[in-house]
């Protein structure tokens, strides 16, 4: 009984700091939850944000911020608002208001990568809202700043910047007409952006989740040969729970060096021929794709374009369709997680046992004995 009234009173907590985040507007409400949890409804508060950017299993900083504060007798609440990031409130008199501050830098002790945003204080319940914006806004700045782990408003609230609109569409240019420049040009943007301040890291992300997919769409192989990912899906999410800007750019260089290998090795070609390369690599998935289609989309017979093809790479279209879905099925062999009948659509293979015998005839093994030989 004692453990079923226990569990109730954490969620009641947690629902409590919910509607005090998120703004709720009755009091009498609230007031009625804060009297039945024990929460104190007539003093001062303070609101943070932490981030246990190193956290493996959620919840797992729960237990050790409760127990940093049993011994000082200050009624908190604690909730989990994302991945890794939990709001903190603290009730305490305005005399202990300098105490409960300290202890909160003392918090990043707690776990290895923890960082901490730090609210304002207020006297009012209604206005908590308001201090838990900034505890999240100060926390996110974390994400630019890697070299400190405490950070908070000593002045007064910064203005948001906004990024400029044409930035992507400057990017669109710079890949396509300078892509060896690229690299210079985004560590400078990155670098003005972390010098600036306050941009809230939502917009950053969704800004460098669009490059990414740019460059993705320019050369669908870079997810596998650069990222070692199968999806864009996959890309936007390693991108959105990476814990700091730095993490971002990693995966950047990486995925333009490899870009840029791509780019070296069909310079070689003609332009047309480049073209034919990546509408093969865009479609591939389409089992009826043919050279037909590929030659109306290129404006050209489809005879005069396996010539020209043929004469640049060695190959016919119709056999580098052939060795660029292997190629692609392979690499995707290699993750466990992916269903090989998965495998054989997103190759364009019309259905698994057509897959299974292609992937037989050339490789002398079937697509599951492919994947127990090399997958450890």
């Amino acid at each position: 009984m004692k453990k079923k009234e226990g569990q109730w009173q954490r969620l009641e907590r947690q629902r409590l700091l919910n509607m005090l985040r998120l703004k709720t507007k009755d009091k009498a409400l609230l007031e009625k939850i804060c009297r039945e949890v024990r929460f104190p409804t007539d003093t001062a508060y303070f609101s943070a944000v932490l981030w246990a950017k190193k956290e493996e299993v959620p919840g797992q900083l729960e237990p050790l911020v409760f127990s940093f504060w049993q011994e000082s007798g200050i009624p908190i609440l604690l909730t989990m608002v994302d991945r890794g990031k939990y709001l903190f409130l603290a009730a305490c008199g305005k005399y202990r208001m300098r105490m409960v501050r300290a202890e909160c830098r003392k918090m990043t002790e707690l776990q290895e990568g923890l960082c901490i945003g730090m609210g304002f204080e207020t006297d009012n319940l209604m206005a908590v809202s308001q201090s838990c914006e900034i505890a999240l806004l100060n926390a996110e700045q974390s994400f630019f700043d890697s070299s400190r782990n405490v950070f908070e408003i000593e002045d007064e609230i910064p203005k948001m910047k906004k990024l400029n609109p044409g930035l992507y569409a400057e990017f669109v240019g710079m890949i396509k007409e300078k892509p060896e420049q690229v690299d210079g040009w985004l560590h400078r943007l990155v670098t003005e952006i972390c010098s600036e301040g306050f941009y809230r890291q939502e917009d950053i992300i969704m800004l460098l989740s669009a490059f990414a997919r740019l460059l993705v769409r320019e050369k669908s192989a870079l997810l596998l040969s650069a990222a070692d990912m199968d999806t864009e899906e996959e890309l936007d999410s390693c991108i959105r729970e990476a814990v700091s800007i730095d993490e971002v750019m990693k995966l950047f260089e990486r995925m333009l060096d490899a870009f840029l290998a791509r780019l070296e090795n069909e310079s070689r070609f003609s332009r047309l021929v480049r073209d034919t390369i990546s509408y093969i690599e865009q479609h591939c998935s389409e089992a009826e794709l043919s050279v037909s289609d590929i030659a109306e989309d290129m404006h050209f017979s489809a005879a005069h374009l396996n010539v020209l093809f043929r004469k640049e790479t060695g190959v016919t279209i119709k056999q580098y369709i052939c060795d660029y879905r292997l190629d692609l099925s392979k690499k995707l062999l290699r993750n466990p997680h992916i269903r090989i009948v998965e495998i054989a659509e997103r190759c364009g293979y019309s259905n698994g046992n057509y897959f299974a015998k292609v992937f037989r005839s050339t490789e002398g093994m079937t697509p599951v004995e492919y994947r127990k030989k090399y997958v450890i």
